[in-house]
């Protein structure tokens, strides 16, 4: 068994974290040791120096016979040395470097390798035989006509374009021909109605007979009476006439009137003539007669005194007499025996701001109360209640309840305009084309005697002019 001697060198440190061969030695330059391993522990076994064993043998007198080694460290010295084989013929490593360097060349960085070389070859060992085989049987020489056609008597071989097809349709010949697309080149049409063509009802064989649209030409048509001869189909007009002269209209004229009229309000007595008053029948007395009790005269008309029994009055306004009676309450509103209601609805179109929806009168009332709902298409629904009131100058708003589907649709204020004066409620439009719905209930305007001024009204000094309502008044102050 041939046997290697190997030796390291090195410091403490080197020598600590190296594990040797068994048998190996490492020279310590630090301790100056020799450092003996056994292929296991990490640092081996170090060798006592001189001075080691002198100082742990201090005390003993004994002399130990070391050798040479011991204390010289040389390999030289060592005894039973084995025989180092001698390096002649072995490759060095910058040797092999080169010659693995010349192998490569200049070859690409893909086929470098065996292994890259044995891939490209497809890894098979028998390349060689394999390209043999695939080219055998393969033409060796092209000859134009014999072994490679020709296209249109032009060789394939050589340079140069040959000219094909153009691609056009007329440059083909043995074409066929094509349909024109027109109706007429068809063959084994069929023969079409005219219809088919026109389009027309005329045209139409073995068409109904529609309706001419003329009552007389209905079937099972209702029978009909008819007014003094006259049928009641058709136009125009159909005079109603009585033993031969149409009616004047006249209540004089009615035959068969009574003599004596009784009730609905007309005084009992006995008609001699009576006479048709703005569309009211009246009675009339023979003689002139005073006023009953809760009689009223209307008229009196040929020593004939026309009247009414117990009529009442609209607003403390009599309804004798002529002219017209207001009745207040306001367009749109209806009268309240304190106030007002009105109901009514605005659409407006833009988002502008400050647009009216109602007004009132800020001299017959007070206090209203509004209910304002607003509905704009594809956006949602807002309802809100108002209370206004004011002094004749200022009005005083509140919105105390307010609810909507998705987003607000508008803003709410009032203010006092005009002369005679009103109150008018705006609305400002989130969007365009919103409608508003407003219902409004207003109290009637009581008589506001403002606060009385009584006592001394204290400034720095001088005279203050203080204007009241009545008109201005001095005081000294």
């Amino acid at each position: 068994m041939s046997t290697v001697l190997k030796f390291r060198r090195g410091d403490t440190t080197a020598s600590n974290a190296f594990t040797g061969a068994e048998g190996e030695l490492f020279v310590d330059t630090t301790k100056d040791t020799l450092v003996v391993h056994d292929g296991v522990t990490a640092g081996g076994k170090a060798l006592a120096t001189e001075s080691y064993l002198s100082t742990q043998l201090g005390a003993y007198t004994k002399t130990v016979d070391l050798a040479t080694v011991a204390t010289s460290g040389s390999y030289d010295d060592l005894s039973n040395k084995p025989t180092i084989p001698s390096l002649t013929g072995y490759a060095t490593e910058s040797y092999v470097t080169t010659q693995i360097s010349n192998l490569i060349d200049a070859a690409p960085t893909a086929l470098n390798t065996l292994n890259e070389l044995a891939a490209a070859l497809n890894d098979d060992a028998s390349f060689a035989t394999t390209v043999t085989t695939s080219l055998s049987g393969k033409q060796a020489t092209l000859v134009s006509g014999t072994n490679i056609k020709t296209v249109g008597g032009t060789s394939l071989l050589g340079t140069g374009n040959i000219t094909l097809f153009s691609g056009a349709y007329a440059d083909l010949t043995g074409k066929p021909t094509l349909f024109s697309g027109a109706y007429a080149d068809l063959t084994g049409k069929p023969t079409l109605a005219t219809v088919a063509t026109s389009g027309s009802y005329n045209d139409l064989t073995s068409k109904p007979t529609l309706f001419s649209g003329a009552y007389a030409d209905l079937t099972g048509a209702p029978t009909f009476k008819t007014i003094n001869g006259n049928s009641i189909i058709g136009s125009g007009d159909i005079t109603i006439s009585g033993g031969g002269s149409s009616f004047s209209g006249s209540y004089n004229d009615l035959t068969d009137k009574p003599t004596s009229f009784n009730g609905l309000g007309l005084y009992n007595a006995n008609l001699t003539g009576p006479i048709l008053l703005n569309g009211i029948v009246t009675d009339y007395f023979g003689q002139s007669q005073g006023t009953g009790s809760g009689d009223s005269i209307l008229t009196s008309e040929g020593g004939y005194a026309v009247r009414w029994k117990n009529l009442k009055t609209i607003n403390g306004n009599s309804i004798v007499g002529s002219g017209n009676i207001t009745i207040s309450g306001g367009s749109g509103g209806s009268s309240l025996t304190y106030g007002q209601f009105v109901d009514n609805t605005v659409a407006l179109t833009t988002t502008a701001a400050n647009q009216v929806i109602d007004t009132f009168s800020a001299v017959d009332y007070r206090s209203s109360k509004y209910i304002i709902q607003a509905v704009c298409d594809g956006v949602g629904i807002h309802s809100t209640e108002v209370l206004i009131i004011h002094n004749g100058a200022t009005v005083y708003i509140t919105e105390y309840a307010t609810i909507f589907t998705d987003t607000s649709l508008f803003t709410v204020d009032a203010s006092i305009v005009g002369d005679p004066a009103e109150v008018q409620v705006t609305v400002t439009p989130t969007n365009a084309n919103t409608t508003f719905d407003v219902v409004r209930t207003s109290l009637a305007a009581r008589t506001f005697t403002p606060p009385s001024l009584e006592g001394d009204l204290m400034t720095l000094s001088g005279t203050e002019d203080l204007q009241i309502e009545s008109g201005s008044v001095d005081l000294n102050v």
